[in-house]
């Protein structure tokens, strides 16, 4: 199964009705897309009048918008859907915050937190990896977002999830980041059902960090996981990929390689049934603190 068919195949997302019923573009909001202006308001003002008429594209045409604040994607469309969709443009961040942020569950929770929101083309530049609080794209509170083709480098945390779950990425790059992604749960959501297919996860400091989700999934299929912490060494303590209290992860495809510091995978499970399972990959330095790992046809140097 190829990655389109497997992306296809994800019922809650092919359930979905298209999501072209509504097409609204940012420049029609006065967006400039020229770099200079702060094109925050229209942007948000875009995304609010599609969540308006019940769903739709977010259209934003090439070019670079610089944003002061989060573009925030609120709301549960229950049945419907939003895209955010880039023809080759890049969001340029200058805040200690999220470019964009999904949060189903606000302004009120509804019974099923499920947005379905989508995102496609875009690229984001952050305020640097060493800003606090900074992120490309957040998913918090809730359900099914999918990202796909799209760039981010220069934030603390390139994706960063707090209580998200069932949530895609499909040939994403993640790259000069402190984190190239970063998950938690909450009392009510836990990291759960997350999956990264054809992605680039590259030159961030850490590529990576996942906890608390002893009951559930993460996959990482066909990934390149190279050149994390380039100028590090064994003795700084930095660890690629870290699992903790952490349920079932599975690589398959991947190589996890070049990534300098103490160890390339750190997993601690949360439970009995918790497991890391690598298939058909190549690493090194794979530290497996508790419960099951499971090293199919894969390369792997372990410790």
């Amino acid at each position: 199964m190829d990655r389109r068919q497997f992306l296809g195949a994800a019922p809650l997302f092919a359930a979905a009705p298209a999501v072209a019923k509504s097409r609204h573009d940012v420049l029609s909001f006065n967006a400039a897309g020229d770099g200079v202006k702060d094109d925050t308001a229209s942007i948000q003002r875009t995304v609010d009048e599609v969540k308006l008429v019940g769903g739709g594209v977010v259209r934003i045409p090439e070019g670079t918008y610089k944003i002061s604040a989060p573009i925030r994607v609120y709301g549960n469309f229950q049945f419907r859907s939003i895209k955010i969709f880039g023809e080759n443009a890049e969001i340029v961040s200058t805040h200690a915050g999220p470019a964009f942020e999904f949060d189903p569950s606000s302004p009120t929770p509804a019974p099923q937190v499920k947005q379905r929101s989508e995102m496609d083309g875009l690229s984001f530049s952050g305020p640097g990896r060493d800003i606090a609080g900074s992120s490309g794209i957040s998913i918090i509170n809730g359900a099914t977002v999918r990202v796909r083709n799209c760039k981010v480098r220069g934030y603390e945390k390139g994706i960063s999830g707090v209580g998200a779950l069932i949530l895609r990425f499909l040939e994403v790059e993640l790259y000069g980041n402190a984190y190239g992604y970063h998950f938690t749960s909450t009392k009510t959501f836990g990291a759960n059902d997350i999956h990264f297919t054809s992605c680039f996860i590259f030159e961030n400091t850490k590529a990576g960090f996942a906890e608390n989700f002893p009951n559930s999934v993460m996959t990482f299929n066909q990934c390149e996981i190279e050149g994390n912490n380039f100028d590090g060494n064994g003795d700084d303590g930095v660890v690629t990929m870290e699992f903790s209290n952490a349920g079932k992860v599975t690589l398959v495809g991947c190589h996890v390689e070049e990534n300098h510091g103490r160890a390339n995978i750190v997993f601690a499970g949360g439970n009995r049934s918790s497991s890391l399972n690598i298939i058909g990959s190549v690493g090194e330095y794979l530290r497996w603190l508790r419960w099951r790992r499971t090293l199919v046809h894969s390369a792997i140097c372990t410790s």
